[in-house]
């Protein structure tokens, strides 16, 4: 039987990755960040919607070439 047979006790929630890939003419293309969703839904008026976002990035890579502006500092 699949396992999407029943819906999972508890709101439907998803994670997804993320891979950021930039290039320029000098500079081959490479990742600078990394990252993940996670995603929880809920159902209003008969259609499924965003609940909540959180997001995580990570830097992985030399992006200093590849932003307008320096990047914040925590």
């Amino acid at each position: 039987m699949s396992p999407w047979s029943y819906p999972p006790p508890g709101p439907p929630v998803q994670r997804s990755y993320v891979t950021v890939l930039q290039a320029l003419p000098d500079l081959p293309l490479q990742p600078v960040a990394g990252g993940r969703y996670h995603d929880r839904f809920e159902r209003r008026d008969g259609q499924w919607r965003f609940a909540e976002r959180r997001v995580r990035i990570n830097p992985v890579g030399d992006a200093s070439r590849h932003l307008r502006q320096p990047a914040a500092r925590r």
